[in-house]
């Protein structure tokens, strides 16, 4: 009996170590998270030993890099010095509405039709920026009267009659409430999603196969 209870701790022990050795990578994910929730789901099935913590939202007041990769459109901040370019895409914009609103029995509407109508927002988002810009383009600021950091909300306003929100056919994808219809618009964005990452820190070997595709 007490060469098995050696036994069973000794392998115990060798579970305890290989728990601790685990690594654990620190990510933002503030674009493409369906096919980076694909991605990483299947890179951990091939790579148990990595774990992730993932975050949508840059650190505020962050000068040095804290994720290990961002997946976005905007660099984070000053200490992602080291970027590549993943995917541009050019892409229509639209207009989410309630579904028992009169605007969704259009087929497309135009940017200067919108100027009088009340906006939420996410924030930070480049489609906002790029929507402002076409706006302006059009002689006009839209009136956004929420903005707020949360998906589920900003739905909630929208459904709730606050306001209507600008959107690209990938932004949402299956993730938008059924109770909404989203209106093409006659403008579109282009925009170039990159990963970043810090120069300066040093890295486990495993960050690198998150390149091997």
């Amino acid at each position: 009996m007490s060469q098995i209870d050696e036994a069973t701790s000794s392998i115990q022990s060798g579970i305890d170590q290989k728990s601790h050795s685990k690594t654990k990578l620190n990510l933002m994910v503030s674009a493409l998270q369906a096919p980076m929730s694909d991605f990483l789901a299947g890179f951990h099935n091939n790579h148990p030993e990595v774990a992730f913590d993932i975050s949508k939202y840059p650190l505020h007041n962050e000068s040095d890099a804290y994720y290990d990769l961002c997946i976005c459109v905007d660099r984070p901040s000053a200490g992602y010095d080291m970027s590549i370019p993943l995917v541009t895409r050019s892409e229509d914009l639209y207009l989410a509405v309630p579904q028992d609103n009169p605007f969704s029995a259009l087929s497309i509407i135009r940017v200067k039709d919108v100027k009088d109508l009340p906006f939420v927002a996410l924030v930070p988002s480049s489609i906002l920026d790029s929507f402002k810009s076409i706006c302006r383009k059009n002689g006009f600021d839209p009136n956004i009267v929420i903005t707020c950091d949360d998906f589920q909300s900003l739905q909630r306003y929208i459904l709730s009659g606050a306001g209507f929100a600008v959107t690209t056919a990938y932004s949402w994808k299956s993730m938008a409430d059924k109770r909404l219809s989203f209106i093409k618009m006659d403008a579109k964005i282009n925009q170039t999603i990159y990963a970043y990452w810090s120069g300066s820190r040093s890295f486990p070997p495993e960050w690198n196969l998150l390149f091997e595709k």
